[in-house]
C-alpha cells in the first residue's frame, strides 16, 4: 500500500470517482484520511477527494474547533503538508456558529488552513462565525497557496457572516493568496466585522516567512495578494465593517473593500462586477508610516483592473479608477445588479430595499429597513446630535477621512466638534448609511 501511495501523481486522489459524504461535524475528519503525496519525493502535500456536505451543521457546542489540518502542524513547522487540494461542495448547506479562538496561531479560519492546487470550495454558507487568529486569518481559509498548478483554487457561491479578527493579513474569505497561480473568487457574499492589527514580530510561522511583519493588510475578500498571484474577484458583495489598526511606527496600512494589498509588480488583480457597501476604518493616529485605504484595494505594486465595481456613496476614502460611487438606495435595487450580470435565477436573491443575498443562505438576509431611516443627524453650533430608533454603530470623520469619534450600540450622542463639514456613518446589522453634516 505504501508503495502505491508514493507512486500517485501530485494532486490526484486515490479514487477520483469516489464521493465522500460529510453529514456530521465528526465526518469532517474524513478529509484528513485522504492524503496525497509528491510522486518524486514521497512527501505528503495535502489532502484530496470529492467531498459533499449532506446536512446543515451547528458548531455551537464545539469549544476547541480548529480548521482542518491544524492538529498536524505546530508553530515553527511547515503547513505545506496540509493543503486541501480537492473539491468541497456544500450543496447549499450551512456550517453555523463556528468559533475559533487561536490568537497566536497562523493559518486560521472556519474550515481550512490552506487551499492549494486546483481546490474548489462551492455552494457553502458559513453563518455567524467568530474567528480569532494570528497572521493569515480568513473566513474560509487561512491562505490559498500553490506554485505548481494551473488553475489555482476557486471559491464560488460561498457566504461568510460573523466576525473575523487577526494580525498582519486578514480577509473575509482568505488571509492571503500567494505564488504563481490563478485564483478565482466568484459569487461570494461577506457580511462580517473584519479587523486586524499589525504583526509586531517577524517569526517564520508554520514554515512560512512572514511578509513585511509590521504591515497590516486587511480586505473584505482577501487580505493580501503576494508573489505574482493572478487573482479574479467577480460578482461579490461586501458589507459590514472592515478595520485596520496600527499602534506602532510601521511601514503601512493597506485596507480595501475587496483586497488589502497587491504585491509585487508581477501580481495581476482583476476586480469585476462587485459591490462594496462596508464601512472602512483605518486607525493610525499618531503613528508614522503610510495609509493606503481605498474602496476596492488598499496598496498595490502590481497591475489592478477594475470593471463595473460599485462602492456606497459617501465613503471617505477614494473610489479607484473605473469604479463608481453609488447611493445606498441604488445598491438596494435589483436593476443595479442586473446591470452587473448577476444571476438572480440560480445564484442570488433580493427584495427591493435590501442588499442581495445568496440563495444558499435561505430566506433570511439583511432586513429590508434602510439604515438611513433609523437615525437622524443634526448640525449644532458646537457639534452634532445623533438620535437613532434602534442601536447603531456610529462613526464620525473629517473630510480627510480621519476618524474622530466611534461608538457601538449607540442610540443617542452629542458630539462636540469645531466648525466644518463632517461625514457621519451609521451601521445597523451590516447596512451602512452615510450622511454629510455641517457644524456652523
Amino acid at each position: 500500500m505504501v508503495a502505491a501511495i508514493l507512486c500517485l501523481p501530485v494532486l490526484k486522489s486515490w479514487a477520483q470517482d469516489e464521493v465522500i459524504e460529510i453529514g456530521s461535524i465528526a465526518d469532517l475528519s474524513k478529509i484528513e484520511t485522504y492524503p496525497v503525496y509528491n510522486e518524486t519525493t514521497g512527501a505528503q502535500i495535502g489532502y484530496t477527494g470529492n467531498f459533499v456536505l449532506t446536512a446543515d451543521l451547528d458548531f455551537s457546542g464545539e469549544t476547541n474547533w480548529l480548521p482542518i489540518g491544524s492538529e498536524n502542524i505546530t508553530e515553527g513547522t511547515s503547513a505545506d503538508t496540509q493543503n486541501f487540494l480537492g473539491t468541497f461542495d456544500g450543496q447549499g448547506h450551512k456550517l453555523s456558529n463556528i468559533t475559533v479562538n487561536a490568537p497566536g496561531r497562523s493559518f486560521v479560519s472556519a474550515l481550512f488552513i490552506k487551499l492549494g492546487g486546483s481546490a474548489v470550495v462551492k455552494n457553502l454558507a458559513l453563518e455567524n462565525v467568530n474567528i480569532t487568529g494570528g497572521n493569515l486569518t480568513g473566513g474560509l481559509t487561512g491562505t490559498m497557496f500553490s506554485n505548481t498548478t494551473t488553475p489555482g483554487p476557486t471559491v464560488e457561491n460561498v457566504s461568510v457572516t460573523g466576525k473575523i479578527t487577526g494580525t498582519g493579513e486578514v480577509g473575509g474569505i482568505s488571509g492571503r493568496s500567494n505564488n504563481n497561480i490563478p485564483v478565482t473568487v466568484r459569487n461570494c457574499y461577506v457580511n462580517a466585522d473584519i479587523s486586524g492589527t499589525e504583526l509586531i514580530t517577524s517569526p517564520s510561522s508554520q514554515g512560512v516567512a512572514q511578509n513585511n511583519p509590521q504591515m497590516v493588510n486587511i480586505g473584505g475578500i482577501i487580505g493580501s495578494a503576494y508573489s505574482g498571484t493572478d487573482i479574479t474577484i467577480e460578482n461579490c458583495l461586501v458589507l459590514n465593517t472592515i478595520t485596520a489598526t496600527r499602534t506602532t511606527a510601521t511601514n503601512s496600512t493597506n485596507l480595501g473593500g475587496l483586497i488589502g494589498r497587491v504585491i509585487p509588480a508581477a501580481a495581476n488583480l482583476k476586480l469585476n462586477n462587485s459591490v462594496v457597501a462596508a464601512e472602512l476604518v483605518s486607525n493610525w493616529d499618531g503613528v508614522t508610516g503610510s495609509d493606503n485605504t481605498n474602496a476596492f484595494w488598499g496598496g498595490s505594486a502590481g497591475t489592478v483592473t477594475v470593471t463595473k465595481c460599485y462602492a456606497v456613496d459617501g465613503l471617505t476614502f477614494p473610489v479607484q479608477d473605473d469604479g463608481t460611487s453609488m447611493p445606498l438606495a441604488d445598491l438596494q435595487t435589483q436593476s443595479t445588479y442586473a446591470g452587473l450580470d448577476w444571476d438572480f435565477d440560480n445564484v442570488w436573491q433580493m427584495n427591493e430595499g435590501e442588499f442581495p443575498t445568496l440563495k444558499i443562505q435561505g430566506a433570511t438576509g439583511i432586513a429590508a429597513t434602510n439604515v438611513e431611516k433609523l437615525w437622524n443627524v443634526s448640525g449644532l453650533n458646537n457639534g452634532i446630535e445623533v438620535t437613532a430608533s434602534q442601536p447603531i454603530d456610529l462613526s464620525v470623520y473629517d473630510v480627510t477621512g480621519k476618524l474622530l469619534y466611534k461608538s457601538q450600540s449607540c442610540s443617542q450622542a452629542n458630539i462636540a466638534l469645531n466648525k466644518g463639514v463632517y461625514i457621519v456613518k451609521g451601521n445597523c446589522k451590516g447596512v451602512v448609511g452615510v450622511e454629510k453634516v455641517m457644524v456652523k
